[in-house]
């Protein structure tokens, strides 16, 4: 049996006000990380985070120790490439969800994970959340009505600027919505023909009322290399048919080409 290696130190305040503290060290053989602690229903703890203990590339984990620091069970959770759990919870009677990132069912790329297991810690299900960006989680919390929502960022392209991305899902792990927020951003550089990634996350235009209209335009035209200004009366711009959302998603280019978003 594999034991992760996680310190702890707690402080509790019985009813006579004297202080106990307990130290603990729980050891594997690989690198261990806690990311996350919670105190259940029963005053045991639940912690969450990433392994190599296991084997193999870093795995998911849940550890539970009873209210002395003292090890009960700790059980992996994974594919075949990497996962990682960063927030843990519990649902009252059903067991535990863990939130956070794997890349054992993408192409390469973080994807949203969530985990399911019982009061036990046996896996019921784990589901990824596909997206061709790069997504990472750092936090989640349960909602009232006992849904999950998944808070981190989203990177169109690896290394370009990352967008606040929220996710938010039923019991069961199906998704209710997803936003970003965020600007368009910086820019994407791709090879010729390729398809650039959604123009999303667009700032809310400010000042005026009613209801807002949207137009998209683009020109390949660069001045001294870069991405023109859209000076009235000088029509450097052309209106994309139909491109008449807040978001925009370009077709494949195959040279330079700047887009610009006009609200009214």
């Amino acid at each position: 049996m594999r034991i992760l290696i996680t310190i702890f130190s707690f402080l509790f305040v019985t009813s006579s006000w004297s202080q106990q503290y307990f130290y603990k060290l729980y050891s594997g053989n690989s690198f261990d990380k806690g990311e996350d602690i919670i105190e259940t229903m029963d005053s045991s703890y639940i912690v969450a985070g990433s392994s190599g203990s296991w084997g193999g590339n870093s795995q998911a984990f849940l550890m539970k120790i009873d209210s002395l620091g003292n090890y009960i069970w700790s059980y992996p959770y994974g594919g075949a490439e990497s996962e990682e759990a960063v927030s843990v919870m519990e649902r009252p009677g059903s067991g535990f969800y863990m939130a956070g990132m794997s890349n054992s069912m993408s192409q390469g790329n973080f994807d949203a994970m969530l985990i399911k297991t019982d009061l036990n810690g046996n896996q019921e299900w784990m589901k990824t959340y596909a997206n061709p960006a790069w997504d990472r989680i750092n936090d989640a919390v349960m909602t009232k009505d006992t849904g999950i929502v998944m808070v981190g960022y989203r990177q169109a392209l690896l290394g370009s600027e990352s967008d606040i991305l929220l996710m938010r899902m039923n019991k069961d792990g199906d998704t209710l919505w997803t936003k970003t927020i965020g600007t368009i951003g910086a820019d994407q550089s791709l090879c010729s023909g390729k398809t650039p990634a959604k123009l999303t996350s667009v700032s809310l235009p400010t000042g005026g009322s009613g209801t807002i209209e949207y137009l998209w335009l683009s020109t390949t035209t660069l001045s001294n290399g870069t991405c023109p200004a859209n000076i009235v009366g000088q029509n450097l711009y052309t209106a994309i048919p139909g491109a008449t959302a807040s978001e925009y998603q370009p077709s494949a280019v195959t040279q330079t080409t700047c887009y610009i978003r006009c609200a009214r």
